[in-house]
């Protein structure tokens, strides 16, 4: 399956629920293709309403469930540099959606779990990763709170 795709089919679904705001524009060193946000509202902001979903396309020189990690750290970096700021009240809370090369899929079988969240302590708190195999489009997920 295709990023491009995959986000085209994210949009609509995800609109109904406050993620309107689009963007595509980020550096490819990042492996970020799209970030659909929630719209920010005072209430949202205020009661923790904040949030985002990041598509991001694993690079096929990750081979292992531990270079997969250090993409998401770089992944989380990006995301709260441009969109996490403190006080707590600007904080929020995201899900992931990542790409990768089949290899990368077959050789990694449940590392989703390690890749969220579980103190809670962070201004962006990654509540679900869903991966998604580019060559066959198998798909993973778990998503917080019962994985």
């Amino acid at each position: 399956m295709d990023w491009q795709r995959a986000v085209d089919q994210l949009r609509p679904a995800l609109m109904p629920l406050g993620f309107e705001e689009f963007r595509a524009d980020f550096a490819s060193d990042t492996g970020i293709v799209a970030i659909i946000n929630k719209r920010f509202t005072a209430l949202n902001g205020l009661f923790g309403g904040r949030g985002l979903v990041a598509v991001a396309v694993v690079p096929e020189r990750i081979l292992d469930a531990g270079g997969l990690r250090d993409f998401v750290r770089g992944v989380r970096r990006t995301i709260n540099r441009e969109y996490v700021s403190f006080p707590f009240h600007k904080s929020m809370h995201s899900f992931m959606v990542l790409f990768c090369p089949h290899s990368l899929f077959s050789a990694t079988p449940g590392v989703e779990s390690s890749l969220k969240d579980r103190t809670g302590l962070h201004f962006n708190l990654v509540q679900g990763v869903v991966c998604i195999d580019r060559q066959t489009g198998d798909v993973r997920r778990t998503i917080l709170p019962d994985g």
